[in-house]
């Protein structure tokens, strides 16, 4: 059987890493930040860098390279957790924390570029990452060095789009009381009613999470019963529990369910520089009741996880019963202690038209989703999609 360790072998500038690498690693990241042209933000992991994968997906390898005088010039590292694909359960791996110095040694570049070919035409028979079926990998738009790496038509391993997406940031809603009226009378025509979650709604919140994925090209694995994704988020993801989970009821049936969640304890942002735009809008923060967002300080971010929606509803019911769950969060007070609540807004599935013309001042991140595939994959047509109007199996909180 393959293995990671047997991969490393063949390179000397490789090697995996430990916990016994933490600190060398956050220094390492300290010194690395993400450009996207006009934004530039620094990845914060102390003071345990490996406590992420975690939440993200276990099991985990990160893979370490070293310069000709043994410093550290890159990581990266290949998450792994259960999804379903087509209503089938599958390991799925997703290639993240890639983090070049500019001043890696020239062999070693060559053997990251080496071996990170050589893994993703082998990665679906490595045991020690319970053996993917499917890779994937996130990039910003405006990150042009991991666009020239990656996205050139002569790249290996090969990358195919699946999902242009946009991270939304809000940032304060203008207070407005018709609005709050006009909600509780559009909630009260429609039957519909939002709660918190108890122990007792359970049973039908994992149906409800269930149902919503098996149909799914790329969905969370919330089926089994002991190993689902609803469970290990419950016992994983800090700070997180069933009550952190909001409903929305219609008569005596779950019709949508979102859970605001902080990452903050394992991962933080820091911006370390900012258009202008961003600036202003942090700037104007105070007014909303909010921390203002200041260049070198870290961004303090809810993210909305957990977002279900019944897909038998049409798109505009959808996209309103989404904006009646922002609306519940944001003028309830239950996200006053962050800087930006943030979530996912897929190109064919913009729930975020849900919060339009509501008075939320918001700011959007493009980026794209991959599947990642060998030349081999890609020559088999081993593509992925994902259906129109769906709300693909990913979240930002743990990418």
């Amino acid at each position: 059987m393959a293995t990671i360790k047997d991969l490393v072998q063949k390179y000397d500038r490789v090697l995996i890493a430990t916990p016994e690498n933490n600190s060398e690693i956050l220094h390492f990241f300290s010194t690395i930040s993400m450009d996207t042209t006009d934004l530039l933000l620094r990845y914060e992991r102390s003071p345990d860098f490996f406590a992420f994968f975690e939440p993200q997906g276990l099991p985990t390898v990160v893979f370490l390279y070293r310069n000709d005088d043994g410093s550290l010039g890159g990581v990266s590292s290949v998450s792994t957790r259960n999804c379903l694909v087509n209503g089938k359960q599958v390991v799925i791996g997703y290639a993240g924390d890639l983090r070049l110095s500019p001043k890696m040694s020239r062999k070693t570049r060559v053997q990251w570029r080496k071996i990170y070919r050589e893994f993703m035409e082998h990665y679906r028979t490595y045991e020690d990452l319970g053996y993917p079926d499917y890779m994937f990998s996130v990039i910003m738009a405006g990150n042009k060095d991991a666009m020239q790496a990656f996205l050139k038509p002569t790249a290996n391993p090969r990358y195919h789009k699946l999902l242009d997406f946009n991270s939304v940031n809000i940032f304060g809603k203008c207070f407005n009381p018709a609005f709050t009226f006009i909600n509780k009378i559009k909630l009260k025509n429609r039957n519909y009613s939002m709660a918190w979650a108890e122990k007792k709604d359970l049973p039908a919140l994992s149906y409800f999470l269930a149902k919503e994925n098996q149909t799914k090209q790329l969905g969370f694995n919330y089926t089994a019963t002991e190993t689902g994704e609803l469970e290990r988020r419950l016992q994983c993801w800090d700070s997180f529990s069933l009550t952190s989970v909001l409903l929305v009821w219609q008569k005596n049936t779950i019709i949508a369910c979102i859970a605001p969640w902080s990452n903050g304890a394992s991962r933080r942002i820091v911006v370390e520089k900012a258009p202008l735009s961003l600036k202003i809008l942090g700037g104007i923060l105070p007014l909303f009741g909010k921390k203002a967002i200041k260049v070198d300080d870290e961004l303090s971010i809810l993210y909305l996880t957990c977002l279900e929606i019944d897909s038998a509803k049409s798109m505009q019911e959808r996209q309103e019963i989404f904006g009646f769950m922002v609306d519940f969060l944001i003028t309830g007070g239950h996200c006053r202690q962050y800087n930006i609540v943030s979530f996912l807004d897929g190109s064919s599935c913009q729930i975020s038209k849900g919060i339009a013309g509501k008075g939320y001042v918001c700011n959007k991140q493009k980026s794209s989703l991959y599947q990642v595939l060998s030349p081999e994959e890609e020559r088999g047509k081993r593509f992925l999609s994902v259906n129109d109007g769906e709300i693909v199996g990913f979240e930002l909180a743990t990418a």
